[in-house]
């Protein structure tokens, strides 16, 4: 099963969300070209204009251009665990910039920041799933229901921070945007973990 969602955010981000519930060896992350081709979420790691590694689009107004992606991996499902795999990458090949600016820089890193707690969101959802509630026939539309849910909100608040933000210009909300991203990351620390195991 294979979701794709573009999202054109005006100056910075259009965000690409890729859902493939696959085996894990056969995750399409899995080669290594793929791999040098993207960057994991860490909290400990930013992104820089060198990541950017993507053609830039002369036609386009906007500025730079960052994708991100969650992909989702169903590792195990069976009658004593449910066991999946939400990442959140940046897609260096395809992210690219036209101006390189500390505060653009920031405010692309806060769409991938968004990105990443929308995954949170997901895995949180996930895990208050009942084992005993999921078979065959359900599971699709129950996993369906949880992303459609957590993109929805994500894709609504990418809008809301660039509206606010006015994409970086107005210095004052991007700060407080950065410090209520953080504070939300740092609430659903506990879902940092990447795989998401229920027995």
């Amino acid at each position: 099963m294979k979701k794709k969602f573009l999202f054109a955010i005006i100056i910075c981000l259009p965000i690409y969300i890729n859902f493939s519930f696959q085996l894990k060896e056969n995750s399409e992350l899995s080669t290594s070209k793929q791999k040098d081709e993207i960057i994991p979420w860490k909290a400990d790691a930013t992104l820089t204009w060198s990541d950017f590694k993507g053609k830039p689009d002369k036609s386009s107004p906007y500025k730079a251009m960052t994708f991100s992606s969650i992909s989702s991996n169903l590792l195990v499902f069976s009658e004593k665990e449910l066991k999946i795999e939400i990442s959140c990458h940046f897609i260096k090949n395809k992210s690219w910039k036209k101006a390189e600016t500390d505060e653009l820089l920031k405010h692309e890193q806060v769409h991938f920041d968004i990105t990443e707690l929308a995954a949170r969101k997901m895995r949180q959802r996930l895990s208050l799933l009942k084992l005993k509630d999921l078979n065959q026939n359900n599971i699709k539309a129950k996993l369906d229901k949880i992303f459609n849910t957590s993109t929805k909100e994500q894709q609504q608040m990418n809008k809301k921070y660039d509206s606010e933000t006015d994409h970086s210009i107005n210095t004052k909300e991007q700060k407080e945007w950065e410090m209520k991203i953080e504070n939300e990351l740092e609430k659903l620390n506990e879902f940092s973990a990447i795989i998401v195991s229920i027995k």
